[in-house]
């Protein structure tokens, strides 16, 4: 029997190896699309600052959703991937965070899962009232954790998105 598995392969570790095999095909696969989708994501925000002359923008990896700045005429632009639009700052009515969430154990939202977060902002447009710039969605399961540091960030950034449109709003509404 000794010298059957000398010369032949164990099941087990055949098996082992197949696993692992599978395993590392299947995270290159997923690496590859997620270096597709980024490498797409950043030529489509390249042309869009050379097309538009923008000086500052934020564009989602998820749908291409964007909100852009161009300081120099007081122009906000925003685009869902499909569509976008320049209104200068005084169009501008209000931004906010939007966060969806899987309530923890404890009953507080607070402490829970973040399973969506956007930034809608809000536009004197009667077509297209508000965009919206999707920075997470989580489709399975409870979301990510609100208290990790990859979270948190999203939340910083999500904040700091809204207060630039805020002061767009406030230079727009200046004399």
């Amino acid at each position: 029997m000794a010298a059957a598995r000398r010369g032949g392969s164990d099941p087990v570790t055949a098996l082992l190896t197949l696993l692992v095999l599978g395993l590392l095909v299947t995270l290159s696969a997923a690496a590859v699309r997620r270096n597709r989708r980024t490498k797409a994501v950043e030529a489509f925000a390249a042309d869009l600052r050379e097309r538009r002359s923008l000086e500052a923008m934020y564009v989602s990896k998820l749908d291409r959703s964007f909100i852009a700045f161009r300081f120099s005429d007081r122009t906000l632009v925003l685009g869902d991937g499909a569509e976008e639009r320049e209104y200068p700052f005084a169009a501008v009515t209000g931004a906010t965070v939007e966060v969806a969430r899987t309530p923890a154990k404890s009953g507080k939202d607070e402490d829970g899962w973040i399973k969506q977060l956007a930034v809608r902002v809000w536009v004197d447009d009667p077509d297209r009232p508000s965009w919206a710039y999707r920075i997470l969605d989580w489709p399975r399961g409870k979301g990510l954790p609100a208290d990790v540091p990859g979270t948190m960030a999203m939340m910083d950034q999500a904040e700091r998105i809204v207060a630039q449109v805020e002061d767009a709003k406030r230079v727009g509404q200046a004399p």
